[in-house]
């Protein structure tokens, strides 16, 4: 609706899929368009992370893609509720072509209607569902709160073999934090 993916590609597209007999033709921005420093560095934090926990580079990737019935009937087959079609067409594996565009200017000099919010949001949701990142954050997170607590075990029963601790309080501490080390293993 804002121009930015031009219509008239689709043709080349079109060529291009049935020349090279490849079931997903992709446009990629030869360029990005102008965009604020924060989106700037945002997208390219977001694709610097999706590149190094799914080795998948999305870097100049766009949605603006000609997929074939097997590629559709694939990615209608998933079951996510939330599915990132950037992402899930390249993650396929099915032979790919890629016509090369410079975006335009939005038509209208309409703003995009996605907000810092909505893409921080989006780029999480994409990310978590996409790669197992979370889950070894969460898992290096857990043994890193083991150490933790084993340390603080060890100085907690110096204090109070030295007459210094407050009585009950520290093991009621390293409690919570050893299951909390255990829980975020257990999920990893």
């Amino acid at each position: 609706s804002d121009m930015q993916h031009p219509p008239e590609l689709i043709k080349q597209m079109w060529a291009t899929m049935n020349a090279a007999k490849v079931d997903v033709v992709s446009a990629v921005k030869s360029k990005r368009q102008e965009e604020s420093v924060i989106r700037e560095a945002g997208a390219r934090l977001f694709y610097w992370l999706f590149r190094k926990s799914t080795q998948i580079d999305l870097e100049s990737s766009t949605d603006f893609k000609l997929i074939s019935a097997r590629a559709r009937n694939m990615y209608l087959s998933l079951p996510e509720n939330h599915k990132f079609f950037r992402g899930l067409t390249t993650w396929f594996g099915f032979p790919e072509k890629f016509v090369s565009f410079q975006p335009p200017e939005r038509a209208h000099a309409v703003e995009s209607r996605w907000s810092t919010a909505g893409l921080v949001r989006y780029a999480l949701r994409n990310l978590v569902s996409f790669s197992s990142l979370p889950i070894r954050v969460l898992g290096w997170l857990g043994v890193g709160t083991l150490v933790f607590t084993f340390l603080l075990g060890v100085q907690t029963l110096y204090t109070k073999f030295t007459g210094q601790a407050v009585e009950g309080f520290t093991t009621v501490i390293l409690a919570i934090l050893f299951v909390g080390a255990i829980l975020m293993m257990g999920l990893a």
